[in-house]
């Protein structure tokens, strides 16, 4: 058999064996809503023509869009804050209607209306006046998911995307995302010997096998959006355990044991595995 095919099946194999438990620990527990987080959403410089403001940003329950008639009052509230290269201004408003664009399943049309606004805040800007109105588009994962904010003639003013969190990317530029995490959760240090092991196969291995770089790019685009469905399920610790134990100390066993095409198939492989298997 050509050595590159007994690799293919070798990690097939291993990868399998790997994740064969995995369904069910995904199973066992369904997926912590998002609900229970506040995600705001921000956006770049809005258009000069409307109103004296550059900057928005927008935060909200994305719970209450998808399930707004059960939706409690607490959730509703969604904070608005204006800004400028001098100034920015906080304004809190309410949802009061909810209507999923026809024709769109993950688009709605939300108006929400004015509440209060905070300490030192300045007056409504005239272009939004007392009531908002914006499209929003829910996606999974939610980093996918943009905000249309227009004013009170109900024109764009300008598009938010949520607002991503700091990722740990250990040392260097990049990082090994799913084994950092993992390493997080067992409240390992950042240069424990599994993650060592791992950015050193990638620096001096990986990055230079004929599409080991070009996979490394595709894993840095990926990888983030694995760790954030983990993060949001209720039994993530147990998820991170398993993935620690199935994956990053096998990938550390073959490195050490110097099968290092096997190590990368079998790493890439089961990356892939995972971000089909949690959704």
């Amino acid at each position: 058999m050509e050595r590159r095919q007994f690799i293919k099946n070798t990690s097939t194999i291993l990868t399998t064996s790997a994740l064969v438990g995995l369904p069910q620990i995904l199973n066992a527990n369904t997926l912590q809503e998002e609900v229970e987080k506040k995600v705001t959403f921000e956006s770049g410089l809005a258009s000069p023509s409307i109103g004296k403001y550059g900057y928005y940003n927008l935060t909200l329950y994305p719970s209450t869009i998808n399930n707004f008639k059960s939706s409690s009052d607490s959730k509703r509230d969604i904070v608005l804050k204006a800004s400028n290269e001098t100034s920015s201004s906080i304004y809190n408003y309410t949802i009061k209607k909810v209507k999923k664009i026809k024709g769109l399943n993950t688009t709605f049309k939300v108006q929400a209306k004015y509440k209060s606004k905070s300490v030192n805040s300045g007056q409504v800007p005239k272009e939004i006046s007392k009531k908002i109105y914006f499209n929003i588009q829910m996606n999974q994962p939610i980093t996918n998911s943009s905000i249309e904010l227009q004013n009170n003639k109900k024109e764009k003013i300008t598009t938010l995307k949520p607002k991503l969190p700091k990722t740990n990317s250990g040392s260097g530029t990049t990082g090994c995302y799913i084994t950092t995490a993992c390493i997080t959760a067992k409240n390992l240090p950042d240069n424990c010997y599994e993650l060592e092991t791992l950015r050193e196969f990638r620096d001096n291995y990986i990055v230079n096998t004929p599409k080991g770089k070009e996979w490394v790019q595709m894993y840095y685009l990926n990888a983030p959006n694995i760790v954030e469905r983990i993060d949001n399920r209720s039994n993530k610790q147990e998820i991170y355990d398993y993935i620690y134990k199935n994956l990053v100390t096998k990938s550390v066993e073959l490195i050490e044991n110097k099968n290092y095409d096997t190590a990368f198939h079998f790493y890439k492989d089961c990356v892939t595995k995972l971000d089909q298997m949690i959704k």
